[in-house]
């Protein structure tokens, strides 16, 4: 899309009066490094009764083909070539079941319905806060409201005050069986206060409260999106969201070994299902899986599995699969997201994992303390990730920084028997007390932030505001690495070790955002 100056020659010196800038009519210019393409393609064109758009199949696809067709005014009839991978069976299947493109308009008007909105607010906020600090400030449609979840968290941690606070932890003993359990009331602030439960307790015998036992399953994650892969890849392996991209993009691509990695859902659709088993088949006699396929159930894979197959769900593309191609020649981070995209795959042909329960009020003193024991009885899926230890094969589920954390996890898993009586007493034989502060906020991580920019909207108190963003979030699972690798590339962050920080440059642009006269004054014009 043209800079401003080839609308008016006045906008080459960027003045905050001539803001804004609307065209009317956005003009199109040829990317000078695919100059030369484009003319092969005017060529072939020239020659041909009808095109097949062959872009990647989804919106930014779309856009592509129709700036094309629109740049070069080809006027032929056509068709669109569809598909998640590209191996030469789905690419001959492809061609077999080729679609009208007029079936894929909408996506293409979204496409640049964004693309426009991305000028307009890039050419005009960039010129207006450029001119406003006489610095060169770059603002964008998504980067700028990421950058201000950054420079949020990094505000509420500079601001926050730590609390001391004081766990009292009870040990206690029935027969043959010894557990723990966290006091329950008001958060203690004062250390003599714990101490003198801690020395109530010791030694004296108790009575179980309440004792509940409840038998729970926990079902495979479901299949990777693009940005599920990236958290995934950033917290295991310390990939950046954009390395991550790049190297599922050479999976499918180069070695064709994985589905379309730009994808927003976790799920497949009811002709994915027969497909999967193929694939399952097809890593029989494999020398890293094989023994995890020959223990696989196909009948857990079916189009009743809604933790699987929800074709509602899908939009342009299914979840991230490997293909039936046998991997050959990776580097090692290739493989290690491939290894990564097999074991998600082959955990949905497992068992869920089952577990009991057990919840305990134990009082002593008329102290109360609680007790959790999530005892393990069958691995399931989890055999997949057996060389992990049992917590990290699966995520907790907690926010990073969150405040939960605050406290001492009071869940302890195990695999061993854990049985007690609630008829019998129990024996107090120590306490301890433990020293805490609350914690602030985690500075972002690459894999945090992209859970931040997908769910983002859902603290919006406007209620219309926050419907319309519910299932948008900020960018798409395509563009949010190089939103990320954007705001480094500027200047507005810096990364100390995985930790994401705001710069002074960002200081100086966040905290013109907060400034309600220049706001109201930028709108209003």
């Amino acid at each position: 899309m043209a800079e401003p100056d080839l609308y008016d020659e006045k906008y080459k010196k960027w003045r905050f009066g001539d803001l804004p800038i609307i065209p009317d009519t956005f003009k199109l210019l040829p990317n000078p490094r695919t100059k030369d393409q484009l003319h092969v393609i005017k060529e072939l064109a020239a020659r041909s009764g009808m095109l097949v758009n062959a872009c990647d199949a989804g919106r930014e696809g779309q856009h592509i083909f129709s700036l094309i067709r629109e740049h070069l005014h080809l006027q032929q009839p056509v068709k669109r070539l569809w598909i998640s991978d590209l191996t030469a069976e789905t690419i001959r299947k492809g061609f077999d079941q080729l679609k009208d493109n007029t079936e894929y308009d909408n996506l293409t008007r979204a496409a640049r319905a964004r693309s426009e909105a991305d000028w307009l607010i890039g050419m005009n906020g960039s010129r207006a806060f450029t001119t406003k600090h006489n610095e060169l400030l770059s603002v964008g449609r998504v980067q700028t409201p990421v950058l201000a979840l950054i420079y949020d968290r990094q505000k509420q941690i500079e601001a926050f005050d730590s609390l001391k606070f004081y766990d009292v932890t009870g040990l206690f003993s029935q027969e043959s069986t010894a557990y723990k359990g966290i006091w329950q009331g008001e958060r203690i602030t004062d250390p003599d206060k714990a101490e003198a439960i801690a020395a109530k307790i010791k030694d004296k015998p108790g009575t179980l409260l309440s004792y509940e036992v409840k038998e729970t399953k926990e079902y495979p994650f479901k299949l990777y999106d693009l940005t599920l892969l990236q958290r995934e890849a950033n917290g295991k392996f310390g990939f950046s969201a954009k390395k991550t991209l790049d190297t599922a993009q050479a999976l499918y691509e180069k070695h064709k070994v994985i589905s379309y990695p730009r994808t927003n859902s976790n799920y497949v659709n009811e002709q994915n299902i027969p497909e999967m088993h193929r694939i399952l088949d097809n890593m029989r006699g494999s020398s890293d899986y094989g023994d995890y396929v020959q223990s696989a159930n196909k009948k857990l894979v079916h189009t009743n599995n809604k933790n699987i197959c929800n074709p509602a769900k899908v939009e342009d593309h299914h979840a991230i699969m490997p293909t039936m191609k046998k991997p050959q020649g990776l580097s090692p981070d290739e493989r290690k997201l491939y290894d990564l995209i097999v074991r998600r795959f082959l955990s949905q042909f497992y068992p869920a994992a089952e577990y009991k329960v057990h919840t305990v009020m134990t009082e002593v003193e008329r102290e109360t303390f609680k007790t959790t024991v999530k005892q393990l009885l069958s691995l399931g899926w989890k055999t997949i990730y057996a060389a992990d230890a049992p917590k990290s094969s699966r995520q907790n589920g907690k926010e990073e920084g969150s405040a939960s954390q605050d406290r001492e996890d009071e869940e302890e898993e195990t695999d061993a028997p854990f049985e007690l009586n609630p008829q019998l007493p129990v024996f107090c034989t120590g306490a301890e007390v433990k020293a805490k502060e609350t914690q602030p906020p985690k500075h972002f991580t690459e894999g945090t932030l992209l859970k931040a920019m997908e769910s983002a909207g859902k603290q919006i108190e406007d209620d219309e505001l926050r419907d319309a963003m519910k299932d948008s979030g900020l960018g798409t699972p395509a563009t949010r690495a190089a939103t990320i690798e954007r705001l480094k590339q500027v200047g507005y962050v810096d990364m100390q070790g995985k930790k994401i920080m705001i710069t002074q440059k960002d200081e100086r642009l966040s905290s013109s955002f907060a400034e309600p006269e220049w706001s109201c004054s930028l709108h209003l014009r």
